[in-house]
């Protein structure tokens, strides 16, 4: 079972798919119930979390053998990041407590880069999934 987030999306959505393809199992993480039926639809398990709620994404992440992962951008963030970083906070914990063997972060190009900008979101998340106890492969797309 693979966990994806973003599944709602073009991304998500074509990650969920090619492991679909490959017969492999999907569980969709919505915020939406709603938004979880068409990939209900597919045969794919339905979990409502959203990053920010750790227990939610604990029962969202157990049991899967990996799990894709995409923050939402912000565009008009708090000085400081302060949602990026208690969104960073449930994520390290529930893959702490559900323990998947693998993750895979959508991050993006620049996000390597020291001086304040809107990329710091996945910065910021890189740096906090370089200290989880499971593998992690980071994708920074151009």
């Amino acid at each position: 079972m693979y966990a994806v987030t973003g599944i709602t999306g073009k991304v998500g959505g074509a990650v969920a798919s090619a492991l679909l393809e490959a017969g492999l199992s999907v569980r969709a993480i919505v915020r939406d119930e709603e938004k979880g039926k068409p990939w209900a639809a597919k045969s794919c398990a339905v979990a409502v979390a959203s990053l920010g709620h750790g227990d939610a994404l604990t029962k969202a992440f157990s049991g899967t053998d990996g799990i894709f992962l995409m923050t939402p951008p912000n565009f008009d963030p708090e000085p400081g990041f302060p949602e990026t970083l208690a969104n960073a906070v449930a994520v390290k914990a529930a893959i702490e407590a559900a323990r998947p063997a693998k993750v895979v972060f959508l991050s993006t190009v620049g996000a390597q880069v020291s001086e304040p900008n809107l990329l710091n979101n996945s910065k910021m998340t890189e740096e906090m999934l370089r200290t989880v106890s499971v593998p992690v492969a980071f994708l920074r797309a151009g």
